[in-house]
């Protein structure tokens, strides 16, 4: 996982370049026989867009890292609070009502994270089940095996990630 850093960080770290830009903009306009002002308003403008332009692709990465521990996180609550959770813990509706939460929120972090359409389509619309788990009713292991469904899912997207 890339290491997330905060926007202080990013903007020190992107100050660098951004000078570099930003000189090679105004010696360039100086070769040219530009005005002085116009000379350092071709500096201060490189300068500016070349930071603004690295400070976001940092927020993009910084949100993509977030995703990446989001989903390990989302695969263990799956495990231990959807499928290994007992009937009597709540009534099924429940189990229903988190497994839809669960499922939408995962939805959000593979979207964030740039998984694939086909991934992001499969985790979210089951269509088939493709595992079958035991319950202690008949609805209780329907809702079991959709969420071990989901979870399997889940495990080949973040594989195809190379997510760990």
């Amino acid at each position: 996982m890339p290491w997330a850093r905060s926007l202080t960080e990013n903007v020190v770290a992107n100050l660098s370049p951004s000078s570099i830009t930003g000189v090679g903009a105004s010696f360039t306009g100086k070769v040219n026989d530009l005005p002085t002002p116009s000379v350092v308003l071709l500096g201060i403008g490189a300068f500016s867009v070349t930071l603004l332009v690295l400070l976001l692709m940092a927020v993009r990465v910084d949100r993509r890292a977030k995703a990446e521990a989001a989903l390990p996180l989302l695969r263990e609550v799956g495990i231990h609070m959807l499928l290994n959770r007992p009937l009597n813990y709540g009534v099924l509706e429940r189990l229903g009502e988190n497994i839809t939460w669960w499922r939408d929120r995962t939805v959000g972090e593979l979207t964030r994270v740039g998984a694939s359409e086909y991934h992001i389509s499969r985790f979210r619309d089951l269509g088939t089940l493709e595992m079958n788990v035991l319950g202690e009713t008949e609805a209780h292991a329907h809702a079991r095996s959709v969420a071990a469904t989901h979870l399997h899912r889940l495990e080949q997207a973040i594989t195809a990630l190379g997510i760990k």
